[in-house]
Parts: C-alpha cells; structure tokens; sequence
C-alpha cells in the first residue's frame, strides 16, 4: 500500500479473492478481504462480466468503505486489462496483469481529475487452488 489518505504512511497488507464463474459461465463473482497485521481492514464483492453492446469488460464493486456500487470499465491489451471509473471521490484506474502463470499482477491508481494520477497498490497474488 503507498501512502494515501487511508494509510498516510503507506504500509503492508495480505489480499486473498475468492473467485466463482457463475451463472452458465457469464459471470465471474470475487468475494475479497484485506488484512494487515492478522486483521481485516477491507471488504469487497465484485460482479466481473463483459458488456454485449460494447465488449467491454464490467465490474461492479460492492466494498465496506460504503459508498455504493462503483462501475468499473475497460479492456485488454494482450495480457493486461486495464479499467477506470468514475466515483464520488474521483477517478479510480485498476490494472490486471495475467502474464505470469499462476500469478496475478495488480495496481490501483486514484485520480480527483482523471488527469493526475497516485499509486494506491501494488498487488502479486498467487493462485491457490
């Protein structure tokens, strides 16, 4: 985690997603939580699917900071999809690295303007069936 106004001085944290293909295969369902010294300090459920109009890749995210369903959009770019919404407090970019095997590279950028963007994390999670 780099410094944000939700930990100003940056700092350490364990991530675990549980992942469902769901509903004839249409839909991915993650249940996520984030834990720092053997604690949960973050919840989340996404809903990923693609968009049948546009081909986009969807998700719509549920988490315990409470600010309701955010929308995320975007695509691939060969093994990276990347994706952005806009939300109540700015712009949010994530980035999804699937080039390693049995990895998972992952970051988040915020931005108030959809301009100027900081580093919110840098994840590497691994699979574990």
């Amino acid at each position: 985690m780099h410094p944000s106004p939700w930990d100003p001085g940056g700092s350490q944290a364990d991530g675990c997603s549980v992942i469902k293909i769901a509903l004839g295969g249409f839909y991915a369902i993650v249940d996520y939580t984030q834990s720092k010294d053997g604690h949960v300090v973050f919840e989340g459920h996404g809903v990923y699917s693609i968009d049948g109009g546009t081909g986009e890749v969807m998700l719509h995210w549920y988490d315990n900071i409470g600010q309701g369903v955010e929308e995320f959009r975007g695509a691939f770019a060969g093994d990276v999809l990347t994706m952005q919404s806009k939300n109540p407090m700015g712009c949010a970019r994530l980035t999804y690295d699937y080039s390693q095997p049995g990895k998972l590279l992952s970051a988040m950028d915020m931005s108030p303007d959809g301009e100027n963007w900081n580093r919110l994390f840098d994840g590497v999670y691994e699979r574990r069936d």
